[in-house]
């Protein structure tokens, strides 16, 4: 008898996200993929829900920070944007310097919570 290819879908659901690992020095990766299934099992919507419901997560937050807007999720943390001044920088490959312009970059502040979840 032949034997069946499993999907990667398959493949994904037989591993729990806690345990896949990314190949980066043994750290372990949680995706989008796993967040919908976590939404679609605890609370039993249907794939496609939960999938709504996480880009509309995403969604909100990302236009509040693209407004200038500080997004916090209590017990879990805060992110705002910062705003990196012009500067010389320099170019590694060939050491000339170059000039590096301004920018505006996300900034992620740990809650208390999370940082007691994670130091015990």
């Amino acid at each position: 008898m032949p034997r069946r290819r499993r999907t990667r879908s398959a493949k994904r659901d037989q591993v729990l996200h806690h345990e896949r690992d990314d190949g980066l020095l043994g750290r372990v990766i949680v995706t989008r993929a796993d967040l919908i299934d976590e939404l679609t099992k605890a609370f039993g919507f249907t794939k496609r829900e939960s999938e709504q419901i996480i880009t509309t997560v995403f969604e909100t937050m990302t236009e509040a920070l693209v407004r200038g807007e500080k997004v916090e999720i209590r017990g879990f943390g805060s992110l705002r944007i910062r705003r990196r001044k012009p500067r010389a920088g320099r170019n590694p490959k060939t050491g000339a310097t170059v000039d590096v312009p301004p920018k505006r970059v996300v900034k992620f502040k740990v809650g208390k919570e999370l940082r007691r979840s994670v130091n015990t």
